[in-house]
Parts: C-alpha cells; structure tokens; sequence
C-alpha cells in the first residue's frame, strides 16, 4: 500500500465552495442533446442521494447531469461509477 494521495472527486455542496468550485457555471440547461465527449471535472452531492456531475467540453461548455443511488451512481445509459470516477477522465455522454 502507498501513501499517495488521491484526488477528491466528490464533494459536499460546502467543500465545493471551498475548493473553488462554482456550481452556477455548470447548468443543467446547458447540457448538449445527442452525444457528446467531455472532461468530468467533479461531483458534488445534492439532496437525499443525487450527485451532481460536472463537465466541460473541449470547446468550454460547461454543464451538469444528476445521477442516482438507484442507478448505482451512473448516469444515463452509462456504465461508468460516477461516485469512484476519476478528474480530468475523458467520457463520451449521451444525453
């Protein structure tokens, strides 16, 4: 076992300020239709069991999707574990 250091990738909605993350640069509305490949930037968790996704695109877009307990934390036609995923991950979306 190491000592390194893992990046936080989920956060309280309080942490998330804290690290700097603004959550109204990341709208709901915002997300693209269709498919689409954009970076995870983190997870901050919501009311009860949601946890907000948030992503960027290449070109600067950026937005947010919920995902639930009862999905396991994946999103939408997904099979990725939000709750473990890691920054700066690549991941294609469809939305």
């Amino acid at each position: 076992m190491t000592n390194e250091t893992l990046q936080r990738t989920t956060y309280s909605p309080a942490q998330a300020r804290a690290a700097g993350i603004k959550m109204a640069d990341y709208p709901f509305d915002n997300a693209p239709g269709g498919e689409v490949e954009a970076i995870f930037i983190a997870a901050v968790w919501g009311r009860n069991t949601a946890l907000r996704c948030l992503f960027e695109t290449e070109d600067g877009l950026k937005f947010s999707v919920n995902t639930y307990q009862r999905r396991e934390y994946k999103l939408e036609g997904g099979h990725e574990v939000m709750r473990y995923q890691e920054v700066g991950t690549k991941i294609r979306l469809r939305l």
